[in-house]
């Protein structure tokens, strides 16, 4: 059973959505571009301040983009679930007895599913 349900945000980040200190965020995934706010990013700590150190050094952040040496195949999976999560947007998924809250529809394949745990 699906039914629309928001999600409440986790992140502590003092970054308004859209505010004055949001930006956005050029990133090069694995040679994939991708483009993001930076109050996205504040959504998962690790990533943040990834991105945070690769700006501070200038290898990391050539042509404009900020390179992240991870497979760019499922990333945006995770990108969905972080934009999701800042809207407050997520569904609310029953399985038997259990009931559980997701942001992004997530593959059905085991062995799919198990690549996107490693990336996340």
């Amino acid at each position: 059973t699906l039914a629309s349900e928001p999600v409440a945000s986790s992140s502590t980040s003092a970054i308004q959505r859209h505010g004055a200190g949001d930006k956005v965020v050029n990133l090069n995934v694995g040679g994939k571009s991708f483009i993001t706010l930076r109050s996205t990013l504040a959504e998962s700590p690790t990533l943040r301040e990834y991105v945070e150190r690769a700006e501070a050094n200038l290898e990391f952040s050539k042509d404009g983009a900020t390179f992240i040496d991870r497979d760019p195949t499922h990333f945006p999976i995770i990108l969905a679930h972080m934009r999701n999560k800042c809207e407050g947007l997520g569904l609310s998924l029953t399985l038997g007895a259990t009931r559980h809250k997701t942001t992004v529809s997530l593959p059905k394949d085991h062995a799919t599913l198990g690549e996107l745990l490693l990336e996340a």
